[in-house]
């Protein structure tokens, strides 16, 4: 199948100049309208573009808490990774679901209830000749001894494989998966629900797994607003929404009909 979600989860703000005229500066706190926008780039099957559309897990959870039990009109813009954090940064759009970080807690913040959680596992090649050495991996730091690959503007790489010369080459998670495919990396930690989905999508099961019994531990994916965004002060409301969606087992449903069935691959 042909893949249509392109993943690569910045901008350069532009500058009006006006020759002879005052540029009227708009207040960052002043709604330029009343929809919350939400950046992203596709993630899927969390989220993603399909038919012009955003659709997957995010997307059922974040309208059904913001748009149907609170009442504030959503829309998602879809950009590359880097440049949507830096959106959020520079105040033109409002929100992003991603991993907490310092840096991004530097001009966003985050809510206290994860919209969603999945294990971090690492992912080779098949028939990487220190295949069985790597079933010995611990931790991150086990991951020194490898060449590590992930892409542009992955900030759980940059806050927990600092120091261990990450590549971060890549310009999205397909990119990366055909990387390692190819032999030019050994490893590439990651969220294992997605990259499961893209190994599925590329046809790459019989070539790249994830590396059976290691754990790195788990991400977790937070609505994080920035703070010159005018949809900040709603955020209590918003985490209070999520608690009791999680309590009545609205999360659970909205996450089953995108829960990744591995198929038999045998090689390992």
């Amino acid at each position: 199948m042909l893949i249509h979600r392109t993943l690569c989860f910045a901008t350069v703000a532009g500058v009006l100049i006006l020759a002879g005229v005052n540029a009227v500066k708009t207040n960052a706190h002043e709604p330029k309208d009343e929809v919350l926008s939400i950046v992203y780039d596709s993630y899927a099957e969390f989220i993603f573009t399909e038919n012009g559309e955003a659709k997957g897990y995010f997307v059922d959870v974040l309208t059904e808490a913001l748009v149907r039990r609170l009442g504030v009109p959503v829309k998602f813009v879809m950009q590359p990774w880097q440049r949507a954090q830096f959106s959020v940064e520079k105040g033109t759009e409002d929100a992003m679901v991603t991993v907490v970080t310092p840096a991004r807690l530097l001009y966003a913040s985050a809510g206290e209830v994860p919209i969603a959680v999945s294990a971090v596992a690492v992912f080779t090649a098949v028939n990487h000749p220190r295949f069985e050495d790597m079933k010995r991996i611990d931790s991150v730091e086990d991951l020194g001894d490898y060449r590590i690959l992930t892409y542009l503007g992955d900030g759980w790489a940059k806050e927990n494989l600092a120091g261990l010369g990450v590549d971060f080459g890549g310009k999205d998670l397909e990119s990366v998966l055909r990387k390692l495919k190819w032999g030019r990396g050994d490893v590439f930690p990651q969220t294992e629900d997605v990259t499961l989905y893209y190994i599925d999508e590329l046809g790459y099961e019989s070539s790249i797994v994830p590396v059976p019994g290691v754990n790195l531990g788990h991400i977790q994916f937070h609505l994080m607003i920035g703070k010159d965004s005018p949809f900040l002060e709603p955020l209590p409301k918003i985490d209070q929404t999520l608690r009791e969606m999680k309590s009545d087992g609205f999360l659970e449903r909205f996450k089953e009909p995108y829960k990744y069935v591995p198929r038999q691959v045998g090689g390992y």
